[in-house]
């Protein structure tokens, strides 16, 4: 487990990284950054979390990461090209999915009509198609495709959140908070639905508070601290390390 005195190296990336973060800086106001030079990368088909207490700079790192906000300094790199400061729409044309934490279904729209939105971009024929698929992998949805999103519950909206988020088949979804304000057992379907995401072959990165949970089911891990990499592992390293618990997990 790496530390925050030994940053990633760009020596270190795998050549299967399909999302490189290098050295972001940046904030929303001129002259005060959040982030220090937060350094992250992610793989084909994995599963990577950043934990950290509240005000360390994770979810202005997703949104740099995103689009919704252009890093001063540092460089994202998808898919192997440089993607820094490009827009939301043109990095989900791209291939890169964004469920923000809120606000990410149309609440009186219906299900069905949430999902045709996820895919404007598609030919008619392959809205129809991707529809279908994400019906068998979402039962729910398909049973309530007519009830409006607005009248589902906190569970259901957010699986509905991913499932838009899937309909132009990305090959990187990023999560912010996905089990934000969830009862435990949707928090468990939550994480069962990002688990079988991850089977088909997509790469998540995700922000989360629930930390234990959330490591538990992924690959790798980053703690940022104060906009800063603190400590980065694989999830049970994390999960196992006692400084880790302590300041980071309430353990």
């Amino acid at each position: 487990m790496r530390t925050e005195a030994d940053p990633p190296e760009v020596s270190d990336l795998p050549s299967d990284a399909v999302l490189v973060a290098e050295e972001l800086y940046g904030g929303y106001v001129k002259g005060v950054d959040i982030l220090h030079g937060v350094s992250a990368y992610v793989r084909d088909g994995e599963i990577v979390t950043i934990i950290g207490p509240n005000g360390a700079g994770k979810s202005t790192f997703l949104k740099a990461i995103v689009g919704l906000l252009k890093p001063r300094a540092g460089v994202v790199r998808f898919a192997g090209n440089d993607v820094t400061g490009r827009r939301p729409h043109e990095l989900a044309q791209e291939g890169m999915g964004f469920v923000p934490q809120t606000d990410n279904v149309f609440p009186s729209l219906t299900v069905r009509e949430n999902l045709e939105m996820g895919g404007f971009q598609l030919p008619k024929h392959r809205v129809e198609e991707r529809i279908g698929e994400l019906s068998d992998r979402f039962p729910i949805l398909a049973e309530r495709r007519g009830q409006r999103a607005g009248t589902l519950s906190g569970g259901q909206r957010q699986l509905l959140a991913l499932a838009r988020a899937m309909m132009p088949s990305p090959t990187l979804l990023c999560l912010d908070e996905p089990s934000a304000g969830l009862a435990p057992m949707a928090v468990v379907e939550i994480f069962e639905a990002i688990e079988a995401i991850r089977e088909i072959g997509v790469a998540i990165l995700m922000v989360e508070q629930n930390a234990s949970v959330a490591l538990g089911i992924s690959n790798r891990g980053y703690v940022l601290d104060m906009g800063r990499n603190a400590h980065t592992g694989t999830g049970a390293e994390l999960l196992n390390d006692p400084k880790v618990a302590e300041l980071y997990l309430g353990g």
